[in-house]
């Protein structure tokens, strides 16, 4: 049995991905618009935090604004997934 090479399987899952990426214009609004505005709130929560000049420095706030900075990227990277996962539910299904 035939199947498609490595380069062949890339190939048409990018170009599908690209597809549904450039018709599913309010996911990718929701991907980028979500992250944008919690970060811009976290932000704005830990703003000048990691001042060591500060006569109010404190550690742990820095350390706590490193490590929501930390949790925001991870969130980020996974938020457009966990979006589409139950859309594309019926083709993960499908293929496995």
């Amino acid at each position: 049995e035939a199947t498609a090479g490595f380069c062949g399987q890339l190939w048409a899952l990018s170009v599908r991905e690209g597809l549904n990426l450039w018709r599913n214009k309010p996911g990718l609004i929701a991907s980028v618009l979500i992250p944008a505005i919690l970060n811009f709130f976290f932000a704005m929560i830990f703003f000048q935090v990691g001042d060591i000049n500060a006569k109010d420095y404190d550690e742990n706030s820095h350390f706590g604004g490193m490590t929501q900075v930390a949790i925001g990227g991870m969130f980020g990277a996974a938020q457009p997934l966990l979006l589409r996962f139950p859309l594309d539910r019926g083709i993960f299904l499908r293929e496995y």
